[in-house]
């Protein structure tokens, strides 16, 4: 899955109460020029330290530790092969004890912790099997694996892949769990006394990616080209790039400018003006990138 566009979309973003205004237009910049790639080889100069050797699909970063998901199991992590793995900064392990997890599609630390929640297509993290324990493709790792919370919306929180995750505070972590239909978006507030998920929101396409902007917002891409609210009731027309706001227990969806021509694939924010885009786009909000 092939970044084929990458821009930056600059914005004035202040807060209102608890509404949110964008002013002015987002403006969009095309990203490149003067800046250079360089491979990472993981491995100290001189040293025979295998990379991974199955694709890379979500990383975390945590400190010194840096986390990959991968799409198969990776002889590089260990005995006990798996598909998250974590470098040091010298050598590459399973994280985890048991057959490891399967399918990794998303990562996220939740904010102030070393504890590092995973999304994707399984069913399996080390010795737990999550069709039993709770919730599937979906779970916390902090030394031990573990299920994460109970699905108080039906089948709308379970059951389904997890294409992508953010945190949107501290205690609320936001999931998109894709159906043929579209995606349902959750959340699970973490400081509960005994965490479930609830739907608050639907998108009409895949949601492929999110970025957590500050407390309480998240910016969120893909296929999409709407956003409808659980509660009240709302839809938001949103072309393949929105921004999330959680006003107590209520979410409000705003779009960016016309937003994207094509699929968003990627998305991360790198300051309180500038928000990064890559994907199959050809322009952004009417700008050729």
């Amino acid at each position: 899955m092939w970044v084929r566009r990458l821009v930056t979309v600059v914005s004035a973003v202040s807060l209102m109460g608890v509404g949110l205004a964008v002013l002015p237009t987002p403006s969009v910049q095309a990203v490149g020029g003067g800046d250079t790639w360089a491979a990472w080889t993981a491995s100290t100069p001189g040293s025979s330290t295998p990379g991974l050797t199955a694709p890379a699909l979500s990383v975390a970063i945590d400190g010194a530790d840096v986390y990959v998901g991968t799409g198969a199991t990776n002889s590089a992590c260990g005995t006990a092969a798996g598909n998250v793995c974590q470098w040091d900064g010298t050598s590459w392990a399973t994280v985890g004890t048991g057959n490891g997890t399967n399918g990794i599609a998303t990562m996220a630390l939740r904010p102030g912790t070393h504890d590092l929640y995973v999304g994707g297509n399984f069913q399996q993290m080390g010795i737990l099997a999550l069709d039993n324990a709770g919730p599937s493709f979906i779970g916390r790792y902090d030394g031990t694996w573990h299920a994460l919370g109970s699905d108080l919306t039906g089948n709308w929180c379970s059951g389904m892949p997890v294409t992508s995750m953010a945190f949107v505070d501290a205690g609320h972590l936001l999931a998109a769990f894709d159906y043929s239909s579209g995606t349902s978006l959750c959340t699970i507030d973490l400081s509960a006394g005994t965490p479930s998920w609830a739907r608050v929101a639907t998108a009409n396409g895949n949601v492929l990616d999110m970025a957590m902007s500050s407390s309480s917002m998240v910016y969120m891409a893909g296929t999409f080209t709407s956003v409808s609210s659980v509660s009240p009731a709302s839809t938001t027309s949103a072309s393949r790039v929105a921004l999330g706001t959680l006003s107590g227990s209520t979410w409000a969806w705003s779009a960016l400018g016309a937003g994207a021509s094509s699929t968003v694939r990627a998305v991360a924010v790198g300051d309180s003006t500038h928000v990064y885009l890559g994907g199959d786009f050809a322009t952004v909000d009417g700008v050729a990138c």
